[in-house]
């Protein structure tokens, strides 16, 4: 066997083994880079990604009264999203686990009593989802199979505007939705790489001229009292706020159940449930303090 045999086979197995090296680490490990095809496949879908509409406070947006001793009222316009950001958390040739990132800051105004002077504060904040997606020609096309809860947290406590969100430290246990009496979603746990995953074949369904009913389990710190409250994405409803407290930390209400008009386009759509302390509104100089879930449902 001459040399220049040698030096080819060497030469060769070398490129095998580095091409088997490039290939396990692309199948396994967590990676900025992102297939072409699943990025195109997410940016169709951003809808998913987004975190509700602005309250506007000529259509109701500050009626919200906690108490005659606590008269809260508030409403928040939120500002053009950021572009979502994918990080891949697995991939082979049939599916992927995608970490999707997207970051909006915005206005919180408030007053401390019905009449009073408008405040305001600003935010930051960011929502997380994870979305797994399933292709049946080895990777050329995809297509979203499943979605986890958003979960959506404030970030930088100096936002464009000035100072105004830091992280949150009320924290939602568990959320039920329940349509004309009957439960059908409950979630337990903030989302993560295992899920949960809310399948888009059989998501939670509602009739059109419905109601859903929202219960959130949640606890905060220091004394202070949870807020609750929902921007539904429905043409018919603004925002439903969920005022009634309870020492088990349940707030739900029947005068807050949200009905669906008749008349609502059908299709996939998203409550977007936020939660932060009574600290935020009584201290006028405090950060912006929020957390909140984003869960999807179908209109039949």
């Amino acid at each position: 066997m001459t040399w220049r045999l040698i030096l080819k086979r060497t030469v060769l197995f070398a490129l095998l083994l580095l091409t088997a090296a490039l290939i396990g680490c692309g199948t396994s490990s967590t990676s900025s880079t992102v297939n072409q095809a699943i990025q195109t496949t997410l940016d169709n879908q951003t809808d998913y990604f987004d975190f509700g509409s602005s309250d506007a406070e000529t259509t109701g947006g500050v009626t919200v009264f906690q108490s005659s001793s606590e008269s809260y009222s508030w409403y928040r316009h939120i500002g053009s999203p950021a572009t979502p950001a994918y990080t891949i958390i697995s991939q082979d040739s049939a599916n992927a686990v995608v970490k999707v990132v997207r970051s909006v800051e915005g206005t919180l105004y408030y007053h401390l009593t019905p009449g009073s002077v408008k405040r305001v504060k600003y935010f930051s904040q960011e929502i997380t989802r994870y979305a797994q997606l399933t292709s049946a020609n080895n990777g050329t096309t995809w297509s979203l199979a499943q979605l986890s809860p958003a979960v959506a947290k404030s970030t930088k406590q100096t936002p464009t505007l000035g100072i105004g969100s830091v992280p949150c430290d009320v924290t939602m246990s568990k959320v039920v939705l329940s349509s004309d009496g009957t439960v059908i979603a409950e979630v337990t746990v903030e989302a993560s790489v295992g899920g949960p995953w809310i399948n888009l074949s059989s998501i939670p369904k509602v009739r059109r001229g419905s109601t859903i009913e929202v219960t959130v389990y949640a606890a905060a710190e220091g004394g202070y009292k949870p807020l609750v409250y929902i921007w539904p994405s429905l043409k018919t409803v603004f925002r439903a706020p969920l005022n009634k407290e309870s020492p088990a930390g349940v707030f739900s209400g029947a005068a807050n159940f949200l009905t669906v008009s008749s008349t609502e386009t059908t299709g996939i759509k998203q409550l977007y449930i936020g939660v932060f302390n009574s600290g935020t509104l009584s201290d006028t100089t405090s950060p912006y303090d929020y957390g909140g879930w984003h869960l999807l449902y179908q209109v039949e």
